[in-house]
């Protein structure tokens, strides 16, 4: 099958359609928090697009930003790849340019992703090495993808560092040795928190940063077998109770709630310092469809030792499903799914499959408001729609 380029305008009000193929990607959202503070969304791709020329929904010549779309097979539809979920970008490491046509980033595991690294001698079986899996599309435009860090020690020094992420089967893999990679930082006696975050540099040079993690890091108590610790007793911290709802949609306004007891030595909520019995609201949540942690953390007397208890709540945002139905005596052999801010209808969504007549076709979205165009074989429009609310689980009539 030959593709004749065609640029053609994304605007209801043209009535010929020009054909074309064009390139799909992602942008990130803004994650409102309370108090004024935002967290701001990063991104993730799928190597089976190849770039082509673009089709405009105006004159700007600039890069589509579209979300993350995922086909779902259906009956009278072939097997389509997964396609990206939208991360988040860490409100700091180092600020520089971000490209036109970011990368998207996806964190898939996380090993001791809620508890406290240790290094030194540790006896016990306590974790000193973190493990990150993640995803990064489209893999074709990666260069280069690392593990990248920061370890505060309790005199507020931070010292920066990074680790190279190896490529494993649809994903990269990078892991982090509290006792090499950060005892040197601590300087081998003393405790400190340890952020952590992915970085992937495309061809271009341009860099995409996933969400940043916190752990507390602590040194391993050294106590000869037979002598009980040295020192007073102290209640150990205890967290009550954590609440957050399990899943949200765009929008939403958001609450964790939490009463925490034996904690002199201070209270943090996704690292800021909080009340014992507080809470934190999100409000306006507008996010791309993902998992987004929240780690609560209570440090208990001595404080310059404190002992730490933790625990995480995770919130969901769901994609949507947009299900396409051709009752066209034409099949679609190219669907463009384009968020309403997009410039460019961006990527053919069908890829290789074909939706026949009387047939239909599930795609999982992120919530939003979207163009949608139908093309047969020779990019013909059979037709186009715009504004859609896809907020929530849609069907699509063609025509």
């Amino acid at each position: 099958m030959t593709i004749h380029p065609n640029p053609i305008r994304k605007a209801p009000w043209l009535s010929v359609p020009l054909a074309i193929v064009a390139v799909f990607t992602l942008v990130s959202c803004s994650l409102p928090f309370g108090s004024g503070q935002s967290l701001d969304p990063g991104l993730l791709p799928d190597a089976r697009f190849t770039i082509t020329p673009q089709a405009t929904k105006t004159d700007a010549r600039q890069p589509a930003l579209q979300a993350g779309v995922q086909p779902i097979t259906q009956p009278g539809s072939q097997p389509v790849s997964s396609q990206p979920t939208p991360t988040q970008v860490p409100p700091q490491p180092p600020s520089q340019p971000q490209s036109q046509n970011p990368l998207t980033i996806s964190i898939t595991s996380i090993s001791n992703p809620t508890g406290i690294m240790h290094y030194g001698t540790c006896l016990a079986g306590e974790p000193t090495l973190l493990t990150v899996q993640t995803k990064v599309e489209p893999v074709s435009r990666v260069k280069t993808v690392i593990l990248a860090f920061s370890i505060t020690d309790s005199a507020n020094i931070v010292t920066v560092g990074s680790v190279s992420m190896v490529p494993q089967v649809n994903q990269y893999e990078g892991t982090l040795d509290m006792q090499t990679d950060v005892a040197a930082a601590l300087g081998g006696s003393q405790d400190g928190t340890l952020n952590f975050w992915v970085e992937a540099i495309d061809q271009e040079g341009k860099t995409t940063y996933s969400l940043i993690y916190t752990s507390p890091v602590q040194v391993c108590l050294q106590i000869a077998v037979g002598q009980p610790p040295v020192g007073p007793a102290y209640p150990l911290p205890e967290i009550v109770s954590f609440t957050a709802p399990a899943s949200a949609s765009p929008g939403d306004t958001v609450m964790f709630e939490w009463n925490v007891i034996n904690a002199p030595c201070g209270v943090t909520f996704t690292g800021l310092a909080v009340e014992p019995v507080s809470s934190f609201v999100f409000y306006d949540w507008n996010s791309p469809a993902g998992d987004y942690p929240a780690m609560l953390i209570a440090y208990g007397e001595p404080c310059d030792n404190p002992t730490i208890v933790t625990e995480t709540r995770v919130v969901k945002i769901a994609k949507t499903n947009l299900t396409v139905c051709n009752a066209s005596p034409s099949s679609i052999w190219y669907l463009y799914i384009s968020p309403i801010t997009a410039n460019y209808w961006g990527d053919d969504q069908l890829g290789a499959n074909i939706i026949t007549t009387n047939s239909c076709l599930t795609f999982q979205v992120d919530p939003g408001i979207y163009d949608l165009k139908a093309e047969d074989a020779s990019h013909g429009l059979i037709k186009s729609e715009f504004d859609i609310d896809l907020n929530q689980d849609t069907t699509w009539n063609v025509p």
